[in-house]
């Protein structure tokens, strides 16, 4: 498992990729975006938030709080991913949003007990106030989770 200097998105990538030549280029940012993301496993317990750390921002209405990310209000692009293993034959996140869930965030894959699963998905969030935007374990049992990201792009 590697990541690549060059990848759109530069944060830890479980998939293998050819980092070679110059086939990814990083896509030049003109609003304030941030990348978190945490690459170390953790069992996260139902209901629990799933961490990410400060990766990379830029510009002032994204921050980093505690395990969450902070938004100044505003409308954002939010593409999340987590990737864990299957407990007793499924897994689910979502997003919350000052620890209400975000309608259309929640995701669900199921698989045999033991096989790793990512689940991700692109929304867009309209953050009245400054919130705290939180990645979810929503399934009813903890779940080894390998790595998780977000990344938030103001629109």
């Amino acid at each position: 498992m590697s990541c690549c200097g060059n990848h759109p998105n530069p944060i830890f990538c479980p998939f293998s990729l050819d980092c070679t030549g110059n086939q990814v280029i990083n896509p030049e940012f003109v609003e304030d975006f941030g990348f978190f993301n945490n690459t170390v496993p953790s069992v996260v317990s139902s209901q629990g938030v799933i961490g990410v750390n400060m990766a990379m921002i830029r510009g002032g209405t994204i921050s980093s709080v505690g395990s969450s990310v902070q938004l100044d209000a505003g409308v954002y692009e939010a593409t999340y991913l987590a990737g864990g293993i299957i407990p007793t034959g499924h897994i689910s996140i979502k997003l919350t949003l000052n620890g209400v869930e975000v309608a259309d965030s929640v995701l669900h894959t199921t698989d045999d007990t033991g096989e790793v699963n990512n689940l991700t998905q692109k929304i867009m969030l309209a953050v009245p106030v400054t919130s705290t935007l939180s990645l979810v374990n929503n399934t009813n049992e903890s779940v080894n989770f390998l790595y998780a990201s977000i990344v938030v792009r103001r629109s």
